[in-house]
């Protein structure tokens, strides 16, 4: 039985959604994209910047397809990734005693 706030379960029951939909309706559906941002949102809450942005990119790339640049559909993803990368921006100087969204992207300084 799934247990409610298990990101674990709800990851791998969304990728089995997502292959579920496109060996159905093809890897370029419209009907993909939804499943898919909710595969991209469960990756930002889990920390995992690269699979969200990477995964929102494809939402928008297969909305892109189906309705084109001028649609309210297009304009949501790339809301949706706007959203992340503003998110990603804004944590990268936290005020003081608040915890970051994203960890730095960084390198230490080289000891000399």
């Amino acid at each position: 039985m799934l247990e409610l706030g298990d990101s674990a379960a709800a990851q791998a029951s969304l990728e089995e959604a997502v292959a579920i939909n496109e060996r159905v309706l093809g890897p370029d559906h419209a009907g993909l994209a939804q499943v898919l941002g909710s595969l991209a949102n469960l990756a930002f809450t889990r920390g995992d910047q690269v699979t969200s942005r990477q995964t929102h990119e494809r939402v928008l790339g297969i909305v892109e397809a189906n309705y084109g640049t001028e649609s309210l559909q297009y304009a949501k993803a790339a809301n949706d990734i706007g959203v992340l990368i503003h998110v990603r921006v804004t944590s990268r100087s936290p005020s003081p005693g608040s915890r970051r969204a994203w960890p730095s992207t960084r390198r230490p300084a080289a000891k000399t």
